[in-house]
């Protein structure tokens, strides 16, 4: 019995371990400063969204194809780095609803695919942090008074040798995740939005953090399944 406690116990502090380590290390995306995005809705809760610099009067894109942030303050080993991120393509992504459940309406994400650039300056022209190619994954939305929140999730995949910038090696297997919430400028959902309504989201916040190796959430999984395992003993006995 004292020995399979001290496993429980082991098994516990590698977990909570693994998952601090992979809370501290995060680099942290301010608004856009210059750039938007633009969502038009295709019906049927779907849509299209491109990255813009200048929107007409009926939200719709007439220009450009970059959004500009600041990068900070961030934690654990990217604290020391500031700096800004630039977004940049002309490519859209398509919103393919998946339903709703309660007020929480979801999509996945599809196509498009976007330069991502970390560097010291506005212009892309000084120090290279970070490079790579992001890809839409998925997309939550929530009502926030009278306006809506959307919270998108990304795929950052490195840019090999020299061009994947300073901390690329910070990063395992050239992965890293990003999240970017949102904010729509409309009183109705995407879901409800009728075909070629055209809408503002404004990028608010995001983060970047490492994708965790393969042998990392192997360990963290076998942890929890030790917990599990003796959890489920006690209460069989």
């Amino acid at each position: 019995m004292r020995s399979l406690m001290l496993t429980l116990l082991a098994a516990t502090i590698a977990a909570f371990t693994v998952t601090s380590a992979l809370a501290q290390n995060q680099v942290n995306l301010g608004a856009e400063q210059t750039g938007t995005l633009a969502f038009v809705a295709q019906g049927g809760g779907n849509f299209t969204l491109g990255l813009c610099d200048n929107l007409n009067g009926a939200k719709k894109c007439v220009s450009g194809d970059t959004v500009i942030g600041k990068v900070g303050p961030n934690t654990g080993d990217f604290a020391p780095y500031g700096g800004f991120y630039i977004l940049q393509g002309s490519s859209l992504t398509t919103g393919t609803s998946t339903g709703c459940v309660g007020t929480t309406c979801s999509w996945t994400l599809s196509g498009g695919g976007y330069n991502f650039d970390w560097n010291t300056q506005k212009n892309g022209l000084g120090t290279n942090y970070l490079s790579g190619t992001l890809t839409m994954l998925s997309m939550t939305e929530v009502p926030a008074g009278k306006v809506f929140d959307e919270t998108i999730t990304l795929e950052l995949t490195v840019a090999p040798g020299n061009a994947g910038g300073i901390l690329a090696s910070m990063f395992a297997d050239d992965h890293g995740k990003v999240v970017f919430n949102v904010q729509s400028q409309t009183t109705l959902s995407l879901e409800k939005s009728p075909n070629g309504r055209g809408i503002q989201g404004i990028l608010e916040s995001g983060d970047l953090t490492e994708a965790p190796e393969p042998g990392t959430m192997a360990l963290l999984g076998s942890g929890f399944l030790l917990v599990g395992g003796f959890l489920r003993r006690k209460f069989i006995a």
